[in-house]
């Protein structure tokens, strides 16, 4: 198995950021409200480190409260990152999203329909 020569990248969450777990293991997890001022600012080390990744196998939970139309656009283009990654050949997305939620819902739809690389799995939840 290939290994990183980067460290893993962890961001705290706050009220308008979600919680990022960035492992070099192939295990990622964005969590909780993706409404950052600066979307691209919030979203470059992410993509930085995902460019550079070498791994074989990533489960990506992502489990988004609530993100704005430009953090959407950024998160389709951080997975897109991943699709393209020659050095990862499995990828999957576990989606969490709130029951009610059916636009979040669809948007995981419309990533899955746009990265055919990627393995999708939908989970739902009760708030």
């Amino acid at each position: 198995m290939e290994t990183n020569n980067h460290e893993n990248l962890i961001i705290s969450s706050s009220k308008l950021l979600p919680e990022v777990v960035f492992e070099t293991s192939g295990s990622l997890k964005i969590e909780g409200k993706l409404i950052p001022d600066h979307v691209t600012d919030f979203f470059r080390p992410l993509k930085e480190w995902l460019m550079n990744l070498v791994c074989n196998r990533i489960v990506f939970d992502i489990n988004i409260e609530y993100m704005s139309n430009n953090a959407s656009v950024q998160l389709l283009n951080l997975l897109k990152i991943l699709n393209s990654n020659d050095s990862v050949e499995n990828i999957i997305v576990n989606w969490f999203y709130e029951v009610e939620d059916e636009e979040h819902y669809e948007t995981g739809l419309i990533f899955k329909d746009e990265l055919k690389k990627i393995k999708f799995n939908f989970y739902s939840y009760v708030m």
